[in-house]
């Protein structure tokens, strides 16, 4: 009788070791590979997060995994387990009634992510309203479709016999996570700033390289050049790779204040750029001048 068990043992380990050894060779590729050749070669973005795991700082992945060999107290003493905990606890509340032991091959390749934003100084990274965890809740998710399988080639039709359970708890669990009223709140703050906003960039050329706020990023991120606004001034040399700016007095977006982007207008202005501003929505479209 213990046979088929450890035949399914055995093969749901080789599984496991099998995605635990794709997703960190994966994790490896993005930031020794991928991630330089897209940051023009200085390497992962966001690696500043991970600098607390290192006595002095981290130069890279190297010495991060050399930290977490060599000194794990120092690690595991950095870290803030109260809310990893909480977000362990919020990512799996949702579909942790439907894992099954076939689920353990996805849920096992979602620990190189899941290490990541767990050893991230940064709390978006824990928390349900950013992206960071959305490549998780994907697998999670499936994982959970797997289970639901294995209940019904097993015979265990508990809970697909009661659709409605999985049906309320689905609705719960958003009501309760996704925050909803975001929908009718935060989201259309910026409802107003939509047809400016709009007609604005219709007058940017394609080619221009734009200096812009965060929220406004997006819609302009096909022009061969863009770059955020933060609070950090800008040098001349920086702005000199510019040929126009769209700001909102109002509005600065995450990563910037008004004082910086009132300030930032005003040194566009000192060098001679052209500025136009709309006094109702706040928005600012300043160009350098062509001769």
């Amino acid at each position: 009788m213990a046979w088929p068990w450890s035949r399914h043992a055995v093969a749901a380990g080789a599984g496991l070791q099998k995605r635990c050894c794709w997703g960190g060779g994966w994790l490896l590729f993005l930031a020794a590979g991928l991630y330089p050749i897209l940051n023009n070669g200085n390497g992962v973005a966001a690696v500043s997060r991970y600098n607390h795991l290192c006595e002095g700082g981290c130069e890279g992945v190297g010495p991060m995994i050399r930290s977490a060999l060599l000194d794990p107290v120092h690690l595991l003493g950095t870290l803030d387990w109260a809310n990893i905990l909480f977000y362990l606890f919020l990512l799996s509340l949702p579909l942790v009634f439907y894992w099954r032991r076939s689920s353990l091959p996805l849920l096992a390749a979602t620990l190189p992510l899941l290490t990541a934003n767990i050893l991230s100084s940064s709390s978006a990274q824990r928390d349900l309203t950013h992206q960071y965890s959305l490549p998780i809740a994907i697998l999670l998710v499936v994982a959970s479709m797997d289970g639901l399988v294995a209940d019904l080639r097993q015979g265990r039709l508990w809970l697909t016999r009661r659709l409605w359970f999985c049906y309320f708890w689905a609705t719960l669990s958003w009501a309760l996570l996704a925050k909803p009223g975001y929908f009718l709140d935060l989201y259309l703050s910026r409802a107003d700033q939509a047809w400016p906003a709009h007609n604005l960039i219709r007058r940017i050329p394609s080619d221009a390289a734009v200096l812009t706020n965060s929220h406004l990023f997006p819609h302009l991120s096909h022009r061969p050049m863009v770059k955020q606004l933060f609070t950090k001034p800008l040098r001349k040399e920086e702005l000199s790779q510019l040929d126009t700016a769209l700001l909102n007095r109002h509005d600065p977006g995450w990563g910037s204040n008004i004082q910086h982007t009132a300030a930032t207008i005003e040194q566009l202005q000192a060098m001679q750029w052209v500025c136009e501003e709309d006094d109702h929505s706040g928005f600012v479209l300043c160009q350098r001048p062509t001769s």
